[in-house]
């Protein structure tokens, strides 16, 4: 069967349909595997503070689910019928390279807009929302954040699979993948990948309020000096139990 024409000969309508239930399955696989590191993997932080969430968290997470359906849909068609997407050959450069870019062009997307969303503007209208959890501890974390807020961090994370040539078997891969890694980085515990990832910098970020600003991976953290640097400082009776970050020029 060829998907492709098959994707091409559908009313726009039914990619609305179709797309959301791919979502559900990619969120399922995603917590299903974070849930598995998780049993294996000791928490960030052993006591973290209550998180007091201030806006109707079941509100909130329906109008995030339904816009990450529409994301789904407006993808699934674009993969259908953007020129960039290939459906045919199969290459080192619309594979791996195509999705090194995926994810380095959602990090530097990303980084930008949450950078501004940490200004005193933005922040008091829109981003502390998503920061009410301190300590991240699953998926209602993940997706717990203003409808515009989330609505523009995903933006940011599909964009460039409408720009950079790639095979449509690496979009999904991308697609996965950044899925995988919100839900990780919000997971509450210390699961790493050597080299690549680790949760512990965004439960930083949430810990420390600022610095570790990028989507996936701390490359455009470490080029800009925002990397959050937490070290034991002596307080004034002499315990180095207290805990002071610096983040570079982190705002």
């Amino acid at each position: 069967m060829d998907v492709h024409r098959l994707l091409l000969e559908m009313p726009v309508w039914a990619y609305f349909v179709v797309a959301p239930l791919f979502t559900v399955a990619n969120l399922v696989i995603a917590s299903a595997l974070v849930n598995a590191l998780k049993r294996r993997t000791p928490r960030i932080q052993e006591d973290p503070p209550e998180a007091a969430k201030t806006k109707n968290v079941g509100l909130t997470l329906a109008v995030n689910y339904t816009l990450l359906a529409g994301f789904a849909g407006a993808t699934l068609y674009g993969m259908a019928h953007l020129p960039n997407v290939s459906w045919n050959q199969v290459t080192l450069l619309n594979t791996v390279v195509a999705a090194a870019l995926v994810l380095l062009g959602n990090d530097l997307l990303y980084y930008s807009y949450h950078r501004l969303m940490h200004t005193d503007f933005f922040w008091y209208r829109l981003h502390y929302i998503h920061h009410e959890a301190t300590s991240p501890g699953g998926l209602r974390d993940t997706f717990y954040e203003h409808p515009l807020d989330f609505f523009v961090g995903t933006l940011c994370a599909v964009l460039p699979l409408a720009v950079v040539p790639i095979h449509v078997s690496a979009a999904v891969t991308c697609l996965f993948l950044q899925t995988f890694l919100a839900v990780a980085y919000h997971s509450g515990h210390e699961i790493r990948v050597p080299v690549i990832f680790t949760a512990r910098r965004h439960d930083d970020h949430h810990r420390y309020y600022r610095g570790n600003y990028a989507q996936n991976f701390a490359l455009v953290d470490i080029l800009f000096g925002t990397v959050i640097r937490a070290r034991a400082v002596p307080d004034d009776t002499g315990s180095d139990d207290d805990r002071k970050v610096s983040a570079g020029s982190a705002g």
